[in-house]
């Protein structure tokens, strides 16, 4: 396996690199660039390698925010006046806690149906 991660770390390192890209609002996004199609490939295998199961990204169209799944931590919050423990994250949560992200999810999944 350290081979392995040897030889995908060093072509990722070739093949991949971040840029920004213009959206259609004006504003810029950071993404990934590659100079071909093993490139994106690298890519892939490293995500693959690297994935831990505690972080998704939101399967909402045009949206590529992370969706942890892990606990999230106890916090003091003042107008309880006490700390409170929030819920962990269902296990099978698709998209991030945006109201158009859940529409724009479920019109995807009407299409597809």
């Amino acid at each position: 396996m350290d081979v392995v991660r040897e030889i995908v770390s060093t072509r990722f390192a070739e093949e991949c690199s971040q840029g920004q890209y213009l959206q259609e609002d004006g504003t810029y996004r950071q993404g990934w660039r590659f100079k071909s199609l093993l490139g994106a490939m690298y890519f892939q295998m490293s995500s693959l390698m690297s994935y831990t199961g505690k972080v998704r990204v939101c399967r909402a169209p045009g949206c590529f925010e992370r969706v942890s799944l892990e606990k999230p931590e106890p916090y003091f919050d003042e107008s309880l006046g006490k700390y409170v423990i929030p819920r962990k994250p269902r296990s099978d949560k698709r998209v991030c806690g945006k109201a158009r992200c859940k529409k724009a999810y479920e019109r995807l999944n009407k299409r597809t149906a």
